[in-house]
């Protein structure tokens, strides 16, 4: 289903109940990388412990040898951007709905000292019955946790992210989250996110230094 931040994620099937996981794999030729794998650990332990209706559940995680893997219930469905790109700007009101689940969501993660650091529409998922998920906590960090990197390089996605963000990663809180999802909120009515013009650093700089459109 595609690669992101050096992962595969596959549709298992439990071939006792037929029911379908969301299998998220650690590709093998990145597990040397020990950054990365603290990355995928943490995401893993960090999901384990959230138990919320909008956040993406995780039933299982391990690994076997080099293979390290997160088990998550499949959600059938879409992600946000795939809606966006296919069926451009929302109505105001479902654009909301969505909004408040994902704030929900994330008020989840605030309880447990959770910060997503990556909220845009590719990490949103929708249900067939309308119920948003926030998935991908590879970016993630729980105040109670040892910082991975030695420098504060950034990170996050550059069509959302928080002024604060941009000048340190690791410092910011669920505010930055919040500032992600009104970029989210912005595309979903405006059918892009606020700063569209110029590379990513480009883009970067406007969240910190130009006018709000």
């Amino acid at each position: 289903l595609g690669d992101v931040y050096k992962r595969q994620v596959y549709i298992a099937k439990d071939l006792s109940t037929n029911y379908l996981y969301a299998a998220k794999i650690m590709r093998m030729d990145h597990t040397d990388d020990s950054e990365m794998v603290e990355r995928f650990k943490r995401e893993a332990f960090i999901l384990y412990n959230l138990n919320d209706v909008h956040i993406v559940r995780v039933i299982d995680y391990g690994n076997e040898g080099q293979l390290y893997y997160i088990v998550m219930h499949h959600i059938d469905g879409q992600n946000l951007k795939y809606y966006i790109q296919h069926y451009g700007t929302m109505e105001a009101l479902r654009a909301l709905d969505y909004v408040h689940q994902i704030a929900e969501g994330l008020e989840a993660a605030f309880k447990h000292n959770v910060v997503h650091r990556d909220i845009k529409p590719q990490n949103i998922l929708i249900n067939n019955k309308g119920i948003v998920k926030i998935a991908d906590f590879g970016l993630s960090r729980s105040r109670d946790m040892l910082t991975i990197t030695h420098s504060d390089k950034f990170m996050g996605t550059a069509y959302y992210v928080a002024p604060e963000q941009v000048e340190s990663s690791h410092e910011v809180d669920t505010r930055a989250d919040l500032y992600s999802l009104t970029a989210v909120l912005f595309e979903m009515l405006s059918g892009q996110p606020p700063y569209v013009d110029g590379g990513a650093m480009e883009i970067i700089l406007k969240h910190t230094r130009s006018s709000i459109p």
